[in-house]
């Protein structure tokens, strides 16, 4: 949920929840299961679970904090507050608001196309990548609070970049590009650390392993390639795939990865020993780019289909398609 109001002007958690469920326009919801307490060292800390509904839509609300308050309803936000003297106002439905553009069409702040895009971590950071097709390839580091260029890493490559991957601690930044090369930069400084040279085609997309040892890349040759990352040996390579492997990501802290390809597919990956551990069904077309949650539980992937498809990891179950909205796709159709 976002987070839209946070204060700490009130005198104790029970005086704000009165505040708030003195207005009309707010309703009070108890709690779905009962309260249950936490020992910790420094104080109690409770978790309460509310169920609240908005607009005939039921939400589970999960709050942990020092003895906790209330939480009342208003509109399409949920209000929550603690004997820490917060009150918490949060959005059941967050929209995706313009803050900036970085770049302007008529200047030379960056060059010809941006085809990658990748945030540090904390969030401080933007890492761009593009470049002139056969002339250069392109990496800057952007500040996401100003939108100021940090850093622009010189002659990253040769060709145009199509992936850009902070590492784990966002010390380092891996890149990879049309030249074939996979190459690593110091964040800091823009020092250039290391190249993993092996594909034989465009490399178009790279991940880390959680603990930052391992690097993989997805290549235009149909191979996935594991290298070591204080090495540059390659440990591995991975077939099986008949087109170029678009993306590739690591799921969860272990050797599981997550690849999409051309050739229709989303498949799970080990990169300790190469195995193909399953394929998930339902693309149609050419698939674009995956994408794995934090936990390595669930799977996303798209296509040329114009279909966002939802998997369980360890099962390979589909959960969820999400088709184009229906005057888009007939859009298309009527080009």
């Amino acid at each position: 949920h976002e987070t839209l109001l946070k204060t700490e002007q009130w005198a104790n958690a029970e005086t704000c929840r009165d505040l708030v469920e003195d207005k009309d326009w707010l309703k009070s919801t108890a709690p779905a299961d009962p309260q249950q307490r936490v020992e910790s060292d420094d104080e109690e800390t409770v978790t309460q679970n509310y169920t609240v509904e908005v607009s005939g839509r039921r939400f589970d609300v999960n709050v942990i904090g020092p003895a906790f308050g209330g939480v009342a309803v208003a509109g399409d936000r949920v209000i929550s507050a603690a004997a820490d003297k917060h009150v918490v106002a949060w959005s059941l439905y967050p929209e995706w608001t313009w803050v900036r553009t970085i770049g302007d069409p008529a200047s030379e702040t960056l060059v010809d196309r941006v085809t990658a895009l990748d945030f540090s971590h904390d969030g401080k950071l933007l890492a761009s990548g593009g470049g002139s097709p056969s002339r250069s390839g392109e990496v800057k580091i952007w500040n996401t609070a100003d939108g100021s260029l940090v850093r622009e890493v010189p002659e990253a490559h040769s060709d145009v970049v199509f992936g850009v991957r902070f590492s784990p601690n966002d010390a380092v930044l891996a890149a990879c590009a049309a030249d074939k090369f996979l190459k690593t930069f110091e964040v800091a400084t823009g020092k250039f650390l290391r190249g993993y040279e092996g594909h034989t085609h465009h490399v178009l997309s790279a991940a880390w392993s959680a603990d930052g040892k391992m690097l993989a890349s997805a290549g235009a040759d149909a191979v996935v390639k594991v290298w070591d990352v204080a090495t540059g040996e390659q440990k591995r390579t991975i077939t099986g795939f008949s087109k170029e492997v678009t993306s590739i990501v690591f799921a969860g802290e272990g050797p599981n990865c997550v690849a999409s390809s051309g050739d229709k597919t989303v498949r799970l990956l080990k990169a300790d020993n190469g195995q193909m551990t399953r394929t998930f069904s339902g693309g149609t077309d050419f698939m674009y780019t995956c994408a794995v949650t934090i936990d390595g539980k669930t799977a996303v992937a798209g296509g040329q289909d114009g279909v966002v498809r939802v998997w369980n990891v360890d099962t390979g179950t589909e959960v969820k398609t999400f088709a184009a909205p229906q005057d888009a796709a007939n859009q298309q159709a009527g080009r």
